[in-house]
């Protein structure tokens, strides 16, 4: 569903290109402008443009995986492109760069603090990094199933499924992450990240 589309295109032989689109969607507005073509050989290189987007709403409309998982409000853009027919021959050739900030954000079923201290919690030379006490006062923190983002920024590579970000940062309420690595948009992830506790 969408509102107060505005479109200026020109259509010729197989190419496609598009000046300006323009619509209200999933809460927010998004826009659009590039070049296609169609045909034995479809390939595509737009720039968008989101303001504002409810990203679960976003996400559930192309039936993704991610729509499970993420909340919040996503403003940004991207320029990407790919060929193919079908998601799946496009996904490999995607190309692209690009810049998002999200607020009042959430990972459902993802608790990146708690986990992250899992991992390294008694390691030989390490030990224990937060007093049990400290676990025990703060179950919002350390034991909830979700993360909590006030917000979150980053800019992206994109070279085929994979997102790369080196300056993925994100605060909460209680601490901030500064992450560098990868994600897609199926749950898989490699990222560094260092976390910042109040």
């Amino acid at each position: 569903p969408f509102n107060m589309l505005a479109l200026d295109a020109n259509f010729g032989g197989d190419r496609v290109t598009v000046s300006s689109l323009k619509f209200g969607a999933f809460d927010g507005t998004i826009g659009a402008a590039g070049v296609a073509t169609i045909g034995a050989a479809p390939a595509f290189d737009f720039r968008i443009d989101a303001q504002n987007v409810n990203m679960q709403a976003a996400l559930d409309s192309q039936h993704s995986k991610a729509a499970n998982t993420i909340r919040g409000s996503l403003t940004g853009y991207v320029q990407i492109a790919g060929r193919g027919k079908g998601l799946d021959q496009v996904k490999p050739t995607m190309r692209g760069a690009g810049r998002a900030r999200m607020e009042n954000g959430k990972l459902v079923g993802v608790n990146v603090v708690a986990q992250a201290l899992k991992k390294v919690n008694n390691v030989p030379g390490i030990g224990a990094l937060v007093p049990a006490a400290v676990v025990a006062n703060h179950p919002e923190l350390f034991q909830s199933p979700d993360t909590d983002i006030q917000e979150a920024s980053l800019t992206f590579a994109i070279l085929g499924p994979r997102i790369i970000s080196h300056d993925i940062v994100a605060h909460s309420t209680d601490y901030s992450i500064f992450a560098d690595g990868w994600f897609d948009l199926d749950k898989n992830l490699d990222l560094a990240a260092k976390i910042k506790m109040s």
